[in-house]
């Protein structure tokens, strides 16, 4: 293993942690360091219902299980990362790179107000955070234990939130219809048949999140 890469997996995956931490706090009391307005915000523990939040959060501690494990190695205290340490750094960085994507290719057309959308706290959540876990996913924690049927664990935390935004929604649903105020993110437009069309999508496509994140891990590897 290089130890050099492992260094600066080390110093990205501390840069997460603080990432995570800043926007977390930022959000829960309400900060606002660029603009007064924020979207897909809210106070307190409130702010979990987002999967932007949760996702952000999970990253944080997988990261922190990572540098755990790092220094450990770096400290000549174990042989060689395991692999659940990389099955645990693919969880968080699906959920993020999943945040991300779902921001540029859909709230963001959706609410056509990109400063809103990568403001105060949502500049480090939907944008921030993500783009540092992928490069250092991809480039700096290159190893030959994952396989492509691992990106079956690599979609857990989203098949997690599926089922409470589904139960969320089914559970309020007037007549079928539901409001925005727990259809936040709009997914269904308002009503609750359009599931049966959105969650295999949303399932599917984090699926090739996950596939594709282990694909250039492997590819950066054979070629580095």
């Amino acid at each position: 293993m290089n130890k050099n890469k492992l260094r600066l997996s080390l110093i990205f995956n501390i840069i997460i942690v603080c990432f995570v931490l800043f926007s977390v706090l930022s959000m829960a009391f309400n900060l606002n360091f660029m603009t007064k307005d924020n979207i897909l915000s809210s106070n307190g523990l409130t702010m979990l219902k987002y999967y932007t939040v949760d996702s952000n959060i999970l990253m944080g501690i997988c990261s922190i299980i990572v540098i755990i494990f790092e220094l450990l190695y770096l400290n000549n205290k174990i042989k060689d990362l395991p692999k659940i340490v990389y099955l645990i750094k693919l969880i968080g960085v699906v959920g993020v790179s999943l945040t991300f994507l779902v921001v540029v290719f859909f709230l963001l057309p959706t609410t056509k107000n990109f400063a809103l959308m990568f403001s105060n706290a949502n500049l480090f959540m939907h944008a921030l955070t993500p783009i540092v876990s992928i490069i250092s996913f991809i480039l700096f924690e290159r190893n030959n234990l994952l396989k492509i049927k691992d990106s079956f664990i690599g979609i857990s935390s989203m098949i997690i939130y599926c089922i409470f935004y589904s139960i969320n929604v089914l559970t309020h649903a007037n007549n079928g219809i539901v409001s925005n105020e727990y259809d936040f993110y709009g997914f269904l437009f308002g009503n609750v048949i359009n599931a049966v069309f959105v969650i295999p999508i949303i399932i599917l496509f984090t699926f090739g999140i996950s596939t594709l994140l282990i694909v250039l891990n492997k590819d950066f590897k054979q070629n580095n």
